[in-house]
């Protein structure tokens, strides 16, 4: 509550060292909390919209990779095969900079803005591609939770030369998608394992990510990572990677 009894948020955890009411609290705030129970109060569950991209935010090693000079935004990761966001023309590599009218400063806030746009409605979004503004529509659609599983093989590469070193990737088959949790369209090679002082894991490259591009040229199998790899620049390369939060660009410079 205020300082004039209105309600401004529900309390739903707090960080104590002792176990006591004093430290750290945690709440909603109260237009979410409103907007839950009207969707429950309606349809028995919480009504979401859904984009179909995956974002992260830019860093300067990523602004200087992709040249955007002064942009703000999030870069577009992924893009999910005939999601609203697909449908409507957005592409990998783009920078969103604006939804619904409002500029776009983290991927926290964009993730956000979407989940509280109505299903069906048309939303107006500004990407920025290879340099120029692009205005696009997107007709929001309604999050699920839906997984899809899907099948391959498995090889083992152990990764010597480049950017790559020390990195030990695999084919993908239908044994990894299941305790990996891998979508079906995602497709690459995975990462089943790799040293803890090679530049890919100073980098952020993990065990179980999937490496889908490699300086913007697609990934389909291991044996592929190895050739654009060994075929890249010495010791830099500019990945997409697919992990369990979703697909997202790595620069690594040895």
């Amino acid at each position: 509550m205020d300082v004039t009894g209105h309600l401004i948020g529900i309390n739903t955890a707090i960080l104590s060292s002792s176990g006591g009411n004093l430290g750290i609290g945690f709440a909603v705030p109260s237009e979410l909390a409103h907007r839950v129970r009207a969707d429950l109060v309606k349809h028995g569950y919480v009504v979401r919209g859904y984009l179909g991209v995956e974002t992260q935010d830019l860093t300067p090693e990523l602004v200087r990779e992709f040249k955007l000079d002064g942009a703000t935004g999030v870069l577009v990761g992924g893009v999910t095969p005939n999601g609203p966001a697909g449908k409507a023309g957005l592409e990998v590599g783009d920078v969103i900079t604006r939804f619904d009218g409002r500029d776009v400063r983290g991927a926290r806030q964009l993730k956000l803005s979407v989940a509280e746009a109505k299903p069906d409605q048309s939303v107006p979004v500004e990407v920025l591609r290879d340099g120029s503004s692009k205005p696009l529509r997107v007709t929001i659609g309604q999050a699920s939770d839906n997984d899809l599983l899907a099948k391959a093989d498995r090889t083992p590469y152990e990764q010597d030369p480049g950017a790559l070193q020390g990195v030990i990737m695999g084919e993908l088959n239908s044994e990894l998608r299941q305790q990996l949790r891998i979508p079906s369209e995602v497709q690459g090679a995975v990462v089943l394992d790799l040293h803890s002082y090679s530049a890919a894991a100073q980098a952020g490259l993990r065990p179980g990510d999937v490496i889908q591009s490699i300086n913007r040229q697609e990934v389909r199998n291991a044996g592929e990572a190895l050739r654009l790899t060994q075929s890249a620049r010495a010791r830099r390369a500019l990945l997409r990677v697919w992990s369990s939060s979703g697909s997202h660009f790595i620069l690594i410079e040895d």
